[in-house]
């Protein structure tokens, strides 16, 4: 017992002991060095420099590890560790935080455990583990470097559990990863040879590289292998993981925005419940799971968004599935502006390889963006098979920018050893091309086929002629490769190569043929005994033999360069002619062209010959004249042009006479190619004109550094003594590339050859200076340019009126320096005002920043009165005063601009205008417009608004209001209206709204406008050539609502018809036309209609869109006042404005020769006799009446006075009778009887103002004396 209590007490103080000990390791900082002292004392490669805290929460700075080629450096650790640890088996961390860690791993580190690992398949894995749990790890500036690979880690900040048989990481979050991947380095070869001698390497054959043997190569290799199988003896579970700002340098750049990451690795199985990434050029999305045995089944999804500038977001949706050691199918769409759908079926077991792919677009094209110069159309590729045995189909429509349209169709089947083209179709609306052939790489690359052309149009209107496999191209040759000693690339090269063609078809609507043949041995040489081309009438013939030498003969006999080249016509022939060997080829060319004419330009002959030799110096010698060129209205009478000499010594000269000018041109140049360097001097500058002649006082020496490129001109300097000693002076600076040019009293009429002929200049330019200088590293150039004339007269010559503008005074300067632009102006118009201003733009490579100032003082529009019609004046001064900023994508502009004490007179404006100030204020992107007209009577007042913040949708809108304006339009029209109108304009659109009222108006018509019937439907307009002119559409298409309202004091006086109108009317105008509806009522009047004043009764014109054709529904009855028997009579106008109906009616309703007489005379018919004279009388009254202004126009074309036509007599006795003055005083009258044949020839003779003789021949003859007495 005692010894029970004894050991009972030994065990309780070492109990005590040991836990004090421990309370003395974790919670002392002496305790945490003991242990860490004698860890760095076990491990000698592990050093701390300072420990500070206790194992629950301690500090570390300064931990170095270093081992031959690991080196770690940790500049911060801080840790805390949980009670947890002594309760359970468990390590548990509260905190880990770890800073700047640099970690330095040499080339020299082994790796022999990770390769033995490598090379081990299908092992176990057994993991000893100790329970950790870490609630949080803390990283920050992390710094690996594996051999020359660097990693960069700035944050990272998450947990993790291991536990038994499950490892699990908590939310996490990675920000700044860098990974620097090593370049890979591109040997350049120096290789230097002689610029003018061209050596021929020296080659030798090489056995054959058979393709054959490589697909061999590829069969033999099983593309899946025996997959491992893995064994995890834990799972792992990735709760979230978010990462940020991912850079992977190398050969490329690749950022990645943010990674989200998902996934679970369970009983060996991978869930990847989602993985999102965010690049700079898109998103990715996917999901799904795969299992890490048997058949490694599988199904992912992943969806993409990708965005290209300038183009529609392309949206991919993939789909793989299926089984990696079985069948594997993916499906991928795009939409977007690709679109696209791939299938692919895949069996990768060794037993049976088996591929099937499909590829459908609707569309395709190339380059993503820009011009498209392939564009491919409802693609439909399909691959069946495998490299034993496969096929493959494809179909397209193919075009571009300079492609047709055709249709492409292939079909194949192929093998290990060859590849059978069974149809290659090329065709379009008019055409088919088609190749069936076979290649095969058995031994050698060799091929051969057949060409075959079709006429779509031809075939169809001769169905059974077939084309004979005779007359069709045929190809046949072989590939094989030779080895460079300089390059140790493979090349390819042909062998025994031939063709034979012979083609009868059409191209440019033109009949085409060719015939010849083309071949080639195994030692190389070329030999095309000949090659004859004949497009419509035009022949091109080539024979040619290449070896060693050289010898190529082309003829061209082109009497209709139309049939060539849409645009151009014309006749050409010569030869061309090349021999020698390759290292001194001649080339021989004598062409001559008559009647040349390319669009605006025509030359009535042009001759070219000359010859090239090809040796060390490059001797050649080249002549071009040309004869009667013309453009627009310039005409040069010759142009001549000699080229010789070698590459070291050369000249060049040049002869042109015009009608008006003579130049001629001497250059005497020299070129080093080692250099890189051009050097010449012009020895000799000439111009002449009707103003002068211009000549080079000394040699122009001009350099050229063509690999730099950078030019520069040397001193020199043009007089022309003739006109006001007009100089130009070129400067020589020190600098290479720099330009400096002056000029002294140069007349600026000599750039009027140059001006439309509607503008002309004259005066003179005092001083002008420029000084530029290149740079060859960017396109944009330094320097400052600045011209001050005085006395300068522009002459503008619009619809044949002249418009002088006479500069007092005139101003510029220009320069560009550290990519900025400033240009200030100042011009004085005589008599007429100032314009001045400034305008600067920064940052010419960037943002282009404008910054300036534009001013205009006291201009007066009064330089349009040239251009006016007679009798029309304009006058105004317009003051201007803007500020500029922002830049040239989105301008601003400050300030105000007011036209003041406005005025025009004119006949096509309505109204005359006697004052009128406009104001607009610019704020920026927007502007406010204000304005007052007054005319004689009535006030107009417009405000407007001008939005221009984004430069392809600005916006302008205007409204216009008035208070009774008078328009007249003399002598038909005076009105007064109210206007309420909103005008509105945009780039694609204009737009007129709003209400025009019409209170008081008086309409006088008497004929019809010839403006108011529309233009037939069949008019054809034509130009010069009496060639049909298409018509034009509007480019901005107007859209306008208007209502007119008519008020109560509005009279109508046409035509007969005089009455108070009123209604409503609205026109409208959209892409049909023009367009007028509404109604418009005639409240009381009066209708002029069968020799009566008629009263009107009922007046409707009913407007349904047509302006000229206007729906009439008007009743007027004769006074029944002056009508008998109570009787009403009337007549109704009914129909359509081109084809009215008039009908006579009555009331009570009588016959209709009642109702006409009632009509006309009020009364009834009485007796048959008598009433029908009176009938047939009033008839001919009428009409005669309603063609009085017909006699009298007549009468001014037969330059006859007074010529009338009127009736006398009464009953069966009433003649017509027509008279007028032949002489001022000789009157002649002719009659003939209405009812009889009676006719009378009368002439009065004028004696005295008073007195007349008058002789009369008929029935009866009679001489009179007239004489007028006036009571």
């Amino acid at each position: 017992m005692k010894w029970f209590k004894k050991g009972l007490t030994f065990f309780f103080i070492l109990s005590v002991l040991i836990l004090c000990f421990i309370a003395f390791l974790v919670n002392t900082t002496n305790g945490m060095k003991l242990v860490l002292h004698t860890a760095t004392k076990s491990i000698s490669a592990l050093h701390i420099s300072t420990i500070n805290g206790t194992l629950h929460d301690g500090v570390l700075t300064g931990v170095l590890y270093n081992t031959p080629g690991i080196s770690i450096n940790i500049d911060k650790v801080h840790f805390k560790l949980s009670y947890k640890c002594l309760m359970h088996k468990k390590l548990y961390v509260n905190e880990l935080m770890l800073k700047k860690v640099n970690i330095l791993i040499d080339n020299n580190w082994p790796s022999l455990q990770i390769a033995n690992l490598i090379k081990q398949k299908n092992y176990k894995y057994n993991i000893s583990y100790y329970p950790v749990i870490l609630k949080k790890l803390a990283l920050y500036k992390i710094n690996i470097q594996i051999k020359k690979t660097g990693i960069y880690l700035a944050s990272f900040i998450g947990g993790a559990k291991w536990q038994p048989h499950e490892l699990t990481l908590t939310s996490s979050h990675m920000q700044g990863l860098t990974v620097s991947l090593p370049k890979t380095k591109t040997k350049k070869l120096n290789i230097q040879e002689s610029i003018y001698n061209i050596k021929k390497p020296s080659i030798h054959l090489l056995s054959c590289i058979y393709i054959n043997k490589i697909i061999q190569t590829l069969q033999k290799q099983i593309l899946i292998q025996d997959l491992p199988i893995f064994h995890l003896p834990v799972h792992i579970k990735l709760m979230t993981i978010f990462c940020e700002n991912l850079h992977f340098i190398g050969d490329h750049h690749i950022s990645i925005y943010k990674v989200l990451i998902k996934a679970t690795i369970k009983n060996q199985k991978l869930y990847l419940k989602n993985l999102a990434v965010n690049f700079p050029g898109g998103m990715v999305q996917s999901y799904g799971h795969i299992t890490f045995h048997g058949t490694w089944p599988l199904n992912f999804m992943l969806h993409s968004i990708i965005h290209r500038n300038k183009l529609q977001p392309e949206n991919i949706y993939a789909n793989l599935n299926g089984d990696v050691y079985g069948h594997l199918k993916l499906k991928c769409k795009l939409s977007g502006s690709i679109q696209a759908l791939v299938s692919l079926n895949a069996q990768l077991t060794p037993s049976g390889e088996q591929i099937y792919i499909q590829l459908q677009s609707s569309k395709l094209f190339w380059p993503l963006y820009g011009a498209i110069p392939l564009r491919a159309n409802n693609v439909h590729f399909i691959f069946r098979g495998n490299l034993h045995d496969y096929s493959i189909s494809l179909s397209a429509d193919l075009g571009g920018q300079y492609i047709p349209s055709i249709m492409l169709i292939a079909n194949g089947e192929g093998n290990a050893d060859e590849l059978v083209i069974k149809t290659l179709q090329l065709k379009s609306s008019k055409n088919i091309t088609e190749f069936k052939g076979k290649i095969n790489w058995k031994k050698s690359m060799n091929w051969c086929g057949e060409l075959r052309f079709f006429d779509i149009a031809r075939d169809k209107q001769n169905p059974i002629t077939a084309p004979s496999l005779s007359q069709e191209p045929m190809t046949y040759g072989s590939l094989y490769t030779r080895k460079n000693k300089i390059f140790k690339d493979q090349i390819w090269q042909t062998k025994n190569l031939g063709i034979y063609f012979p083609i009868t078809r059409s191209l440019l609507h033109h009949p085409l043929k060719i015939y010849g043949s083309l071949s080639t041995d195994s030692v190389g040489q070329c030999h095309i005994p000949v090659i004859k081309l004949n497009l419509g009438g035009n022949t091109i013939t080539i024979k040619c033999i290449f070896n060693k030498q050289v010898n190529v003969y082309v003829h061209i006999n082109a009497k209709y360069l139309e049939h060539f080249v849409t645009g151009l016509s014309g006749g050409a022939h010569g030869d061309i002619h090349a021999q020698g060997d390759l290292t001194k080829l001649r080339l021989l060319i004598n062409l001559n062209a008559n009647h040349l004419k390319w669009h605006k330009v025509q030359i009535v002959h042009m001759k070219l010959n000359g010859s090239i030799i090809t040796n060390n110096k490059i001797q050649s010698e080249i002549n071009l004249y040309a004869e009667k060129l013309k453009q627009n209205n310039m005409l040069i009478n010759f142009f001549k042009l000699h080229a010789i000499g070698t590459v070291k010594k050369h000249i060049l000269t040049i002869n042109l006479q015009g009608n008006h000018a003579v130049s001629q041109i001497t250059i005497q140049g020299s070129l080093d190619p080692i250099a890189g360097r051009w050097s010449g001097t012009c020895p000799n500058v000439y111009f002449s004109n009707t103003l002068g002649t211009w000549r080079s006082s000394n040699n122009i020496t001009l350099d050229y550094l063509y690999e730099k490129q950078i030019f520069g001109i040397g001193p020199s300097s043009v007089d022309k003594p003739k006109i006001a000693s007009s100089r130009l002076k070129i400067i020589k600076s020190n600098t290479f590339g720099d330009l400096k040019i002056s000029l002294n009293h140069v007349n600026l009429a000599i750039f009027n050859m140059f001006m439309p002929v509607t503008t002309q200049l004259s005066g003179t330019l005092n001083t002008g200076y420029a000084h530029i200088t290149l740079n060859r590293h960017t396109l944009l150039f330094n320097g400052t340019m600045s011209v001050i004339g005085n006395h300068i007269i522009i002459n503008h010559n619009v619809t044949g009126h002249n418009i002088p503008i006479i500069l007092n005074s005139f101003q510029v300067y220009l320069a560009f320096k550290n990519n900025c632009m400033q240009f200030k102006w100042r011009a004085s118009i005589i008599h007429n005002g100032v314009l001045y201003g400034n305008i600067q733009v920064s940052d010419l490579n960037g943002e282009r920043i404008l910054l300036g100032d534009l001013n205009v003082d006291s201009l007066s529009i009064g330089l349009l009165n040239a251009i006016l019609m007679p009798g029309e004046t304009i006058s105004g001064i317009i003051n201007t005063h803007l500020h500029l900023g922002g830049s040239l994508k989105k301008p601003q502009v400050f300030g105000n601009m007011l036209l003041s004490n406005a005025s025009f007179d004119t006949g096509f404006i309505p109204m005359k205008l006697s004052t009128a100030k406009v104001d607009i204020l610019f704020n920026g992107v927007t502007s406010n417009l204000r304005g007052v007209m007054k005319t004689e009577q009535g006030t107009i007042i417009f405000h407007g608004i001008t939005d221009w913040s984004q430069l392809n949708n600005w916006h302008t809108r205007i409204s216009v209001t008035g208070n009774r304006v008078r328009c007249t339009v003399p002598p038909i029209l005076k009105m007064d209206i109210i206007p309420d109108l909103t005008f509105e304009a945009a780039p694609k659109s204009l737009t007129l709204v709003g209400d025009i009222y019409i209170p008081w108006a008086r309409f006088l018509l008497q004929t019809a406008p010839l403006t108011i019937s529309r233009v037939s439907s069949d008019e054809i307009l034509l130009d010069s050539d009496l060639k049909p002119i298409a018509p034009r559409s509007m480019t901005i298409p107007i859209s306008s609502r208007l209502r007119i309202h008519i008020g109560n004091d509005v009279i109508l006086k046409a035509f007969g018809l005089q009455g108070k109108l009123h209604g409503n009317l609205k026109i409208t105008q959209n892409k049909k036309g023009l367009g007028l509806y509404g109604q418009i009522k005639i409240l009381a009047g009066r209708f002029h209609a069968y020799a009566q004043d008629l009263t009107i009764r009922k007046g409707e014109l009913q407007f349904s869109g047509l302006i000229d054709q206007p729906y009439l529904n008007i009743e007027a009855i004769r006074n029944p006042e002056s009508t008998t028997d109570d009787v009403v009579a009337g007549v109704k106008i009914t129909g359509l404005a081109n084809d009215p109906k008039f009908e006579v009616f009555s009331d009570p309703e009588q016959t209709q020769e009642s109702a006409l007489s009632y009509l006309l005379r009020g009364q009834k018919l009485t007796s048959a006799s008598n009433d029908s004279y009176a009938l047939t009388s009033t008839l001919i009254s009428i009409g005669l009446a309603h063609s009085e202004s017909i006699i009298s126009k007549i009468g001014k074309i037969v330059r006859v006075k007074n010529l009338s036509m009127a009736t006398i007599g009464a009953g069966d006795k009433q003649q017509v009778q027509v008279s007028a003055y032949i002489l001022p005083s000789l009157q002649i009258k002719y009659g003939f009887g209405i009812f009889d044949t009676l006719e009378t020839l009368t002439l009065r003779c004028q004696l005295m103002p008073k007195l007349y003789l008058e002789a009369i021949y008929g029935l009866d003859q009679a001489i009179d004396i007239l004489y007028q007495f006036e009571f």
